[in-house]
């Protein structure tokens, strides 16, 4: 998409950054690749958020696939960004099980939380390991970090075929697409 006069988002995001000068960036529902020359912007680390265990389900709707596939899990992987997409060195991962009951909607709630439990650990982290460099003019440290291990998978982008419901099979063998719908954010 594009943002202001015709320029694409990742490059008035990068605008941005640059102009603001960040130490650390973290993004969360970033569907496009961030342009390499962005990412040693933040000498700390840019970093997203990523709805799946990577380096299972790199790519795509991360959450609503997790539902369309039955998984009993949702994971929220915190990574830093690298030029492969959803490939970078893990941060941090939480899991939360998925009730038969959940949908899309409550499990994004549930994300949002996750999220906002790992940023907040994240900057005091941060701050903890920080605090002393920079009052001794010592370089900053960087979140620790793992690499990525396994081959993965990949997600693909989601489309309307993607959510058809098959008139000849049972509501209740089609429930996990029924509950990954949510028309409003993936029509």
């Amino acid at each position: 998409g594009t943002d202001g006069p015709g320029i694409p988002e990742s490059q008035l995001f990068g605008r941005i950054a640059v102009q603001a000068g960040f130490d650390v960036i973290f993004t969360s529902g970033f569907f496009k690749k961030i342009p390499d020359p962005y990412l040693p912007l933040a000498p700390l680390g840019f970093y997203g958020f990523h709805e799946t265990d990577l380096p299972e389900g790199k790519g795509h709707a991360p959450l609503a696939w997790t539902l369309i596939r039955g998984e009993s899990h949702m994971t929220v992987t915190l990574f830093r960004f690298t030029p492969e997409i959803d490939s970078g060195p893990v941060v941090r991962k939480m899991k939360r099980r998925i009730r038969r009951s959940d949908t899309m909607r409550n499990l994004q709630a549930a994300r949002i939380e996750m999220i906002r439990t790992m940023l907040l650990d994240s900057v005091a982290t941060l701050v903890r390991l920080n605090k002393t460099s920079l009052l001794n003019g010592r370089p900053l440290r960087m979140l620790p970090e793992r690499k990525q291990h396994g081959k993965g998978s990949y997600y693909p982008r989601r489309a309307p075929a993607d959510s058809r419901i098959d008139p000849s099979k049972s509501l209740t063998r089609q429930w996990d697409l029924l509950r990954a719908c949510d028309s409003d954010a993936y029509p």
